[in-house]
């Protein structure tokens, strides 16, 4: 081999390396995210999720109920839907990420050949906006900080361009 690809070959196993100890190198647990972006048809929400849970200080559970997994919830929109329409009822099995978490609306986990009389009574429970809007609202309003109230929509949504 000429001198003139030594160079090469040692850049080329120095960068294979760092790619290897990139690979295999696990990453530290991730805190509270800062910001999270609700997606919505009313116009995006950028929610500080770490204001409300770093300098607020409240726990998880204060706004993810149910046992909810603080490092990893499970998504608003699988419990409480845009609509309890045919898609929810199609999707709504793989939102989860384990089949414990059916019983909290199901008696039992649901079987593949489930009738209408063994769905579960989702009355009670209330549509995504619905929640989102309530938890978030009613929060505010007790504790005497905007924003709440129908008129404020646009302290909290993004306007859409």
């Amino acid at each position: 081999m000429s001198k003139r690809y030594y160079p090469i070959a040692a850049i080329t196993a120095v960068l294979c390396l760092v790619a290897v100890f990139g690979y295999l190198h696990i990453a530290p647990a991730q805190g509270t995210p800062p910001r999270i972006v609700l997606d919505n048809a009313g116009g995006r929400v950028l929610f500080s999720h770490g204001h409300h849970a770093d300098d607020l200080g409240l726990a998880c559970g204060d706004c993810h109920h149910d046992g909810a997994d603080p490092m990893n919830p499970e998504a608003c929109g699988s419990c409480h839907p845009a609509a309890f329409d045919a898609a929810f009822k199609a999707t709504h099995r793989t939102a989860f990420k384990s089949i414990d978490a059916c019983t909290r609306c199901h008696a039992a986990p649901p079987k593949a050949d489930q009738t209408a009389t063994d769905q579960p009574d989702v009355s009670g429970i209330p549509l995504r906006t619905d929640a989102l809007h309530a938890q978030c609202m009613n929060c505010h309003e007790s504790m005497g900080a905007g924003p709440f109230g129908k008129e404020s929509c646009n302290a909290c949504h993004l306007q859409r361009k």
